[in-house]
């Protein structure tokens, strides 16, 4: 029938056979040759790995990735392992979630986390698009690369499209918190070389631009089209603000109730009197990483509060 010996166990319903024979295989010294049992392509050149996937098998597809198995870009197994990994993240399974989670600590992970599916979708732009900072995290930081699609699209883009505020707010807040270096992910352009910020101004959505800058985005033009599309003067002075004094304000906001929590909304208030504010920077050079989370989540309840007319278009953005 052309099947590969491996192709049997892959195919059994007993799950424990493939991970059984691995610890026997891993007695044998000739590394060369179990490679070799590992790879090697039926006669309609599917390789086990391929068979794994193709099965959606996601545990014994991973069993071969730990074990030695290997993909060359854009073949049919690259793609079969892109679809397999593309298929945990958009599940809701829990046993999918944890599948992903424990293909993530393969040792050799990174030799597939930037493989692509027919579309050229990576796991990393499913992860955006599936929003899920967690899983995205995970991806960055074993060594996934920010790269276009076969539509151009970087993965933060599905993040900018999306119709809910916070969702690309709170992705970069995730992967800041969990110490992933975000510099390509919010800066590096598409093929055609626009990046996410420009993005964010073709639509219009100059306060989306203001908090990708805000998490470390490069402003084209060194900040003049920012300026030119939020309205601000170019000296920062009449409809921005620089408050480190907020810092404690809304501390006492959070973490109050009744009068003394009136009082700091109060405080906090008299500074929009100003109706052409429409941008309050908190500066957080030096702050220690505990006060800056603390922070961000005492500005994130602030911007999401709907009962102060006042503020409902102003915007309070940390400054790293």
């Amino acid at each position: 029938q052309g099947e590969m010996p491996l192709t049997y166990l892959i195919k059994s319903s007993q799950e424990d056979d493939l991970r059984i024979l691995f610890e026997e295989l891993e007695e044998l010294e000739d590394r060369g040759r179990i490679l070799d049992f590992i790879s090697k392509p039926n006669s309609s050149g599917s390789t086990p790995l391929h068979v794994a996937c193709s099965m959606n098998s996601p545990r014994k597809a991973a069993l071969l990735m730990k074990n030695g198995a290997k993909v060359q870009p854009d073949n049919q197994d690259a793609v079969a392992v892109a679809d397999i990994m593309i298929s945990l993240i958009n599940s809701d399974k829990e046993e999918d979630k944890k599948m992903f989670d424990q293909m993530m600590d393969l040792p050799n992970i990174k030799d597939f986390v930037n493989l692509k599916d027919r579309n050229g979708t990576t796991a990393l732009h499913a992860a955006c698009q599936r929003n899920s900072p967690k899983k995205a995290a995970l991806l960055l930081i074993n060594g996934a690369k920010v790269q276009p699609d076969h539509q151009d699209e970087m993965p933060i883009f599905s993040l900018i499209k999306s119709i809910e505020d916070d969702h690309l707010e709170r992705f970069c807040e995730y992967l800041l918190e969990e110490k992933v270096n975000i510099s390509d992910f919010l800066n590096k352009p598409n093929s055609s070389g626009a990046t996410p910020v420009e993005k964010l101004f073709s639509n219009g959505d100059w306060q989306g631009a203001l908090s990708l800058w805000c998490f470390g985005a490069t402003p084209p033009g060194e900040g003049e089209m920012l300026m030119e599309h939020a309205g601000l003067h170019p000296l920062g002075i009449q409809h921005v603000v620089e408050c480190p004094a907020l810092v404690p304000w809304l501390q006492k906001w959070s973490s109050s109730s009744g009068v003394d929590k009136e009082e700091a909304e109060q405080t906090i208030r008299a500074l929009f009197v100003d109706t052409s504010v429409t941008v309050i920077f908190i500066p957080v050079f030096g702050k220690e990483e505990e006060k800056k989370k603390e922070l961000r989540r005492n500005v994130k309840d602030w911007n999401r509060g709907g009962t102060r007319p006042k503020c409902e278009k102003t915007k309070m953005i940390m400054m790293n």
